[in-house]
């Protein structure tokens, strides 16, 4: 009778394994990715617009949201009155939060902080000038 024929376990003097006794080498742990998270109160109307030009592009809503803030920072500091138009400002808003890259958030939250504005208001124009000049806009 082979080894592997008998009953596991009924020698307590065998190892467990059939392998050799000396431990398995860890492979190295890869840090997870952190995108710091935004918490914006969106408008509804313009919540739902970005969501459907999300799926008309066929991207993942983090790669949209990263691309809504570079587009927005491309541009140089400017004042449009009003800042939000008065088409969203008085709608239903949902909380939610938005996932950027660490770098983008950075950016944002300077901007914000020389302009003397909100960061969620500013990712809020970002949003509406994205989906504004966007083709896919329902």
């Amino acid at each position: 009778m082979t080894r592997s024929e008998r009953e596991p376990f009924t020698d307590t003097l065998e190892p467990f394994t059939n392998g050799s006794d000396a431990p398995a080498e860890e492979k190295p742990r890869s840090k997870p990715k952190i995108r710091p998270n935004l918490r914006c109160s969106m408008p509804k109307g313009l919540q739902f617009r970005l969501e459907h030009i999300i799926v008309a592009e066929r991207r993942l809503p983090s790669v949209v949201y990263d691309k809504v803030v570079e587009d927005f920072l491309a541009t140089s500091e400017y004042e449009p009155r009003p800042y939000i138009p008065t088409e969203i400002v008085h709608e239903d808003s949902e909380s939610r939060n938005y996932s950027l890259a660490p770098l983008l958030n950075q950016k944002l939250r300077e901007r914000a902080e020389s302009e003397g504005r909100s960061v969620q208001t500013l990712f809020m124009r970002a949003v509406y000038d994205y989906v504004r000049h966007s083709p896919d806009d329902p």
